[in-house]
C-alpha cells in the first residue's frame, strides 16, 4: 500500500488543487479483495489482466490516460510528501513539457537513504545513448520515478515498440520526448526508488543491450557536447554551449492547462 498511499495522501490531492486520475496495471489473478476494494472507494481505477511484462502494462495504462500530467511508479516506489503541489506550479511554467527532479533512493522501509540533484540534460544528447547510465557508468541519468511529463508527449511514444523492453522501456521514453521537448531539471524531492535485493534493473549488461539498437552515432556536435558536459566547470559549459548552439532553433514548445493528472 506505500505506493498508493504516496500518491493518494498528496496534499494536492486532498486539498483538490489537482484532479488525480490514478490507475494500477497488473496481472494478479489474486488480489486481495478488501484491499482492492479500498483502492476503488478511493477513485482508483484497476486494470488487471495478463500481460507480457512491466512495459506492456505500461503501455496499457498510457495508452487510456487522459489527464494532462503524466506519471508512473512501480509496486514500492513512491512519491515524496507535497511532490504534487511543487510539480503544480512548474508545470504552470510557460514552454514546461517534460520534468524530473532529484534522484532518491529509499530502503525497504521507505526511508530515504541516498540522493543527488539532477543535470541538466541536453535533449541533443539522448539519442546517442549520453545518458544511458548503463551504458556510461557514472553519467547523469533521468531517475524514472522522479520524472512527469504533459500528455501532449504520451502522442510521441510508439505503443508497440514500449511494449517490447523488459528492462530499458524508461530510456525509451526519454528518447521519444526529448524530440519534442526540453527536459526541465527541478531541485526538488519529487520520488523516490526502493532498493531491493536481485531487481531487474540490476542487469546494467542486459539494460544496455537492449536500449542500444535505438541509439544513432554521435555527430560531431553531439561528441562535442558531451565532452563539454561531462569535462568542464559549470560557467564555462554553458557559454561554450550558447555558442555551438547559437544558430540552431530550438524545439518546438506546446503550452498546456493543468487540471487533471494520470498516475499510473
Amino acid at each position: 500500500m506505500r505506493t498508493a498511499n504516496s500518491i493518494l495522501s498528496q496534499n494536492a490531492v486532498i486539498e483538490k488543487k489537482i484532479e488525480l486520475q490514478y490507475t494500477i496495471v497488473t496481472c494478479d489473478s489474486t488480489p486481495s479483495s478488501s484491499y482492492v476494494a479500498e483502492l476503488i472507494t478511493r477513485g482508483v481505477k484497476i486494470i488487471n489482466e495478463p500481460d507480457n511484462g512491466l512495459y506492456d502494462a505500461l503501455a496499457k495504462g498510457l495508452a487510456v490516460s487522459d489527464g494532462d500530467v503524466v506519471g508512473y511508479l512501480n509496486s514500492g516506489d513512491q512519491y515524496l510528501p507535497k511532490a504534487f503541489d511543487v510539480l503544480n506550479e512548474i508545470f504552470d511554467l510557460p514552454n514546461v513539457e517534460w520534468v524530473t527532479g532529484y534522484s532518491t533512493i529509499c530502503n525497504s522501509e521507505g526511508q530515504l537513504i541516498a540522493g543527488w540533484k539532477p543535470a541538466q540534460f541536453d535533449s541533443e544528447l539522448f539519442t546517442c545513448g549520453a545518458y544511458c547510465a548503463a551504458r556510461h557508468r557514472g553519467r547523469p541519468c533521468v531517475q524514472q520515478e522522479s520524472t512527469f511529463w504533459s500528455s501532449m508527449l504520451n502522442s510521441k511514444i510508439d505503443y508497440a515498440v514500449l511494449k517490447e523492453f523488459q528492462l530499458a522501456g524508461d530510456y525509451y521514453l526519454w528518447m521519444s520526448f526529448s524530440k519534442y521537448s526540453e527536459l526541465y531539471s527541478a531541485h526538488a524531492f519529487l520520488g523516490s526508488f526502493e532498493v531491493r535485493h536481485k531487481q531487474l534493473s540490476d542487469d546494467k549488461v542486459k539494460y544496455a543491450s537492449e536500449i542500444s539498437k535505438y541509439f544513432s552515432l554521435p555527430t560531431n556536435k553531439q561528441r562535442l557536447l558531451m565532452y563539454i558536459d561531462w569535462n568542464l566547470s559549470w560557467k564555462l559549459k554553458k557559454n561554450l554551449e550558447k555558442i555551438i548552439k547559437r544558430k540552431i532553433p530550438k524545439s518546438i514548445q506546446y503550452s498546456v492547462v493543468n487540471s487533471r493528472w494520470e498516475m499510473i
